[in-house]
């Protein structure tokens, strides 16, 4: 058992998971970014009954 070899290869893989995290470094692996459908999802009837009109706070947040 590697202990020292494991936690090197867990910081390594974490340095590179918060590196190509960003969409700066997405140009030099060729990365075109996630692809995203163009059609909105419908929200499900009980996720719309929780979402603020707009122009208004959520009822939790409402200082009123």
């Amino acid at each position: 058992m590697d202990v020292v070899g494991d936690a090197a290869r867990a910081l390594r893989d974490l340095v590179m998971l918060g590196f190509y995290a960003l969409p700066e470094t997405w140009s030099d692996i060729g990365f075109t970014g996630p692809i995203v459908p163009d059609m909105p999802r419908p929200r499900r009837a009980i996720y719309a009954q929780l979402v603020a009109p707009a122009g208004r706070l959520p009822t939790g947040m409402r200082t009123e």
